[in-house]
């Protein structure tokens, strides 16, 4: 069986468009699917019932897509949870700040300590 390699499009959370490429660079087949969403895990399956190479008088086959997670620069995960470690200044610590940071679904989180605590 040839390995295909594969890249997500869209949203995780509306599905996913999944474009399967071959070794080759030959583009196999667009997939659909709403069966994608955020917080799947390393090595979780996405199945295509029935859309597997077609001849004629054969069953088409299942495509069994396997997730491989890649690690991010900023972030960790941890279970469902995702974390970070962010550096500050003694003066920071001691004095308060507010910095802000851009999550993976382009929100922008404001992170704010008081002083003294």
């Amino acid at each position: 069986m040839a390995s295909a390699g594969s890249e997500f499009f869209g949203s995780l959370s509306d599905g996913c468009y999944v474009q399967l490429q071959l070794p080759s660079g030959e583009l196999s087949c667009n997939l659909t699917t709403d069966d994608c969403y955020p917080g799947m895990r390393d090595g979780q399956q996405i199945r295509f019932s029935g859309e597997g190479d077609q001849e004629p008088g054969l069953e088409p086959g299942d495509i069994v897509i396997v997730l491989d997670e890649k690690e991010h620069n900023v972030f960790r995960r941890h279970g469902h949870d995702l974390s970070m470690t962010m550096d500050i200044t003694l003066a920071e610590s001691l004095c308060g700040f507010q910095r802000t940071i851009q999550t993976l679904d382009n929100r922008t989180l404001v992170i704010s300590c008081i002083p003294g605590t």
